[in-house]
């Protein structure tokens, strides 16, 4: 059970902080990053926004609801994750045919 609201992309209230977000260039492999924002999508996606805690970078990718808001292979349910509270993930991306990033997994450092 969600306990915080996740706001639509349009009417997000740090709507104009995503657009520095990038869907390219997200690194291949592993990397560290903290979650920042969640935002509904328009294909039933919810839109899981990262800061590289490593670069800097910031970085938008999507979970499914077909597969519960999770990673394409494993972790959280990212719908029932808080963003803001600066938890960190330890995430695993590849690069897709089309240039953007495949979330593949995602585990959180305590």
């Amino acid at each position: 059970m969600r306990k915080f609201p996740i706001a639509g992309l349009g009417a997000h209230p740090q709507r104009d902080a995503l657009f520095e977000y990038m869907s390219e260039e997200v690194p291949g492999g592993p990397w560290t990053g903290r979650l920042d924002f969640l935002a509904w999508g328009k294909s039933m996606n919810l839109l899981c926004y990262f800061t590289d805690m490593g670069t800097g970078k910031r970085y938008r990718m999507s979970t499914f609801g077909n597969l519960k808001y999770k990673p394409a292979k494993d972790g959280p349910e990212f719908d029932k994750e808080e963003p803001g509270t600066g938890r960190r993930y330890v995430i695993t991306t590849e690069p897709t045919r089309t240039g953007l990033a495949k979330f593949l997994t995602a585990s959180f450092i305590d």
